[in-house]
């Protein structure tokens, strides 16, 4: 920051030192508010000599580091701070948060850096984290649970794995082989049972006629609805009531679910953070194409239940 002073107000300070401000504005600026101050004349004793340079004005600085003002200048306060289109403020910062607020000498650049720097650490480490229970809970299940399954290993979805820790047994999909078509799991304390059971309520209402059997439509229906949703042999296990298993594995898709969770919170918060830091580069740069002493300050407030405020807030 250069201040621009009046012939008074670098008097009032005694000895000056002398910077190169690269801007010709200034220099002619001065000349038409101070016809007494001709470029490389000399000013009297009550007013030092005030160098100037072919390239611009070259401001003065008093001895006790506070900002020069002139009593009988039109001029006075600091030069215009660097700055950039809000366009390519808002582009910047939307890009990589921080850079526009580093292009436009705003000390805000660390804060929005900061962040999305751990954000994306804490992306990366909750995913590893999550991604690394999944692994053993599978496991888990695949040695403990499905040891007496056939053929190669085949890993279900999420909604698999979240109903073998509920139930102590898939239960069998076709309860009798040796009878023609497929006969339900009746076992309500398995996966399967329960998949009937659910079947039989939404489908298999008994009517003025009683109970609908095989052959009518409803039954086509129950059985249609059963052998989409109940589990194969392919993905059978049964517990055998290991407890201990079981718990450990219930603990295990815990964290996991709870690790890739978080997953989703941290990328709110990044994207967050580039809106914000995008927004806050447009409007730094938009006030100072207004007014160069004006700052514009992202202020966050704490409420009630944990929540935060978040307002704009300009300072003179």
């Amino acid at each position: 920051m250069f201040p621009v002073v009046g012939p008074t107000g670098v008097a009032s300070q005694g000895p000056i030192e002398v910077r190169r401000l690269p801007s010709p504005v200034w220099e002619v600026a001065l000349t038409g508010s101070f016809p007494d101050w001709p470029r490389g004349g000399e000013q009297s004793a009550a007013s030092p000599a005030v160098p100037w340079a072919r390239g611009g004005l070259i401001g003065a600085v008093g001895p006790g580091a506070r900002p020069l003002r002139g009593q009988d200048g039109v001029l006075t306060g600091q030069a215009v701070p660097e700055t950039i289109s809000p366009t390519r403020a808002l582009l910047y910062s939307g890009v990589l948060p921080g850079w526009g607020q580093r292009r436009l000498d705003s000390g805000r650049w660390w804060g929005f850096l900061a962040v999305e720097v751990i954000g994306w650490g804490l992306l990366f480490d909750r995913q590893r984290t999550g991604h690394d229970f999944r692994t053993r809970y599978r496991d888990l299940a695949w040695f403990v649970a499905r040891r007496g399954t056939l053929g190669e290993r085949i890993d279900g979805d999420f909604e698999y794995y979240e109903a073998l820790g509920k139930y102590r047994a898939s239960g069998a999909f076709d309860a009798d082989p040796y009878m023609g078509g497929v006969q339900p799991e009746t076992d309500t304390t398995t996966f399967n049972g329960a998949i009937w059971s659910l079947a039989n309520e939404i489908f298999l209402v008994p009517g003025e006629e009683g109970p609908l059997g095989p052959g009518s439509p409803e039954y086509e229906h129950a059985m249609e609805y059963y052998a989409s949703r109940s589990i194969g042999p392919e993905l059978q296990w049964d517990w055998n009531g290991d407890d201990v298993s079981r718990a450990e594995y219930d603990r295990l898709i815990g964290r996991s679910d709870a690790a890739l969770r978080q997953v989703t919170t941290v990328v709110g918060v990044i994207l967050a953070n580039h809106l914000a830091a995008a927004f806050d580069a447009f409007i730094t740069a938009r006030l100072r194409t207004v007014d160069s002493t004006a700052e514009f300050r992202l202020v966050a407030v704490p409420e009630a239940h944990g929540r935060w405020w978040v307002g704009g807030q300009l300072f003179p």
